[in-house]
């Protein structure tokens, strides 16, 4: 009676079995599997057996240990990653995590479910895996045969200079945008540049003029000298203040002024003016009043046409006064 149970208990166990595997289904992710990947072969079946029984009813999956199994975690085939099972009704699936080692055909060994899952003295429940192909990394890019090395793609030792590069241009594409948000101020800075250039070059012309003047005075009439000292300073005038002064009578020059500075004149600034119009005054007296009436009263060193001892040099001091107070310098010696 007893040997007669027993072989009833196997062959239910055995029917079982057959019963439960009659719905399997394999899937391999990624479809095409490489050497190196990570991969995972998604065994799924079903089964009357309740490999949950021992966990709370809303929980759809275990870990399953790997001591249990009939292979070593790691071995020539593969790396094995991680394993559970996981439940939907009375459908199972056996998720096996791994690493392939090797192409070619990989066939995972039977696996004892139920000794996973309650351990080895449970009745038996294999799971058996279809084998599946990996595939090596040189038909991943349709070629297997080996190429000729390629050229680097930087020259070597160039790496740094790249690197600089691309800062530098950084840092001038920085520039660029912060001379287009200033654009206008950076031009009204390089107008009042260049302004100032110019009338530092115009004084400094003139300056150079009254010491050649200087020089030649003494061999030049008194009506030449005049004429050559007020040419100097008209000119110097005329670009210092952007306003012709050659065609402006000695009477006018004091009215140009006003009109020149709103009638703002310093006090310092309004005294060069009068010494201007002073200077302007006695060197057209010299060069018209030749032979008048008022050249021959006395005393003559102030109605004499013709300039005194030592007067070509004080001219051109006061012109050369005028010229450092207009540039707003210290006068030279």
């Amino acid at each position: 009676m007893k040997k007669l149970l027993f072989f009833a208990v196997i062959a239910f166990a055995f029917l079982q079995t057959v019963s439960s595997q009659s719905d399997i289904s394999q899937v391999v992710i990624p479809k095409r599997v490489y050497v190196g990947d990570m991969a995972e072969l998604r065994y799924s079946f079903r089964s009357g057996v309740d490999f949950f029984s021992d966990l709370p009813p809303d929980q759809p999956e275990r870990e399953l240990a790997f001591s249990s199994f009939p292979f070593e975690p790691e071995n020539d085939d593969f790396a094995l990653n991680k394993a559970v099972l996981q439940r939907s009704g009375l459908t199972y699936t056996f998720v096996f995590t791994f690493i392939p080692w090797r192409t070619g055909s990989i066939d995972i060994p039977p696996v004892d479910l139920a000794a996973a899952v309650y351990g080895a003295g449970s009745a038996p429940y294999f799971i058996n895996p279809e084998p599946f192909e990996v595939t090596s990394i040189l038909d991943k890019a349709g070629d297997s045969a080996q190429r000729p090395p390629a050229a680097p793609l930087l020259i070597p030792g160039t790496t740094y200079a790249v690197y600089a590069a691309a800062v530098l241009a950084f840092i001038m594409l920085i520039v660029l945008v912060r001379i287009a948000l200033n654009w206008t101020g950076i031009v009204r800075t390089f107008n009042r540049y260049i302004m100032r250039r110019n009338y530092a070059r115009n004084a400094k012309n003139a300056l150079r003029s009254l010491k050649k003047l200087s020089r030649k005075s003494e061999k030049m009439e008194d009506a030449d000298f005049c004429l050559e000292l007020q040419r100097v300073m008209r000119g110097y005038l005329s670009v210092r203040f952007d306003r012709s002064f050659d065609v402006l009578t000695t009477s006018q020059i004091m009215p140009a002024f006003e009109d020149i500075m709103c009638g703002l004149m310093s006090g310092e600034k309004y005294c060069q003016v009068e010494n201007l119009s002073g200077l302007f005054l006695r060197t057209d007296y010299i060069r018209f009043a030749h032979d008048s009436a008022d050249s021959k009263r006395f005393p003559a060193e102030d109605f004499a046409a013709k300039l005194q001892k030592d007067e070509r040099r004080q001219l051109i001091e006061r012109a050369r006064t005028v010229i450092f107070c207009f540039e707003g310098v210290e006068k030279n010696a």
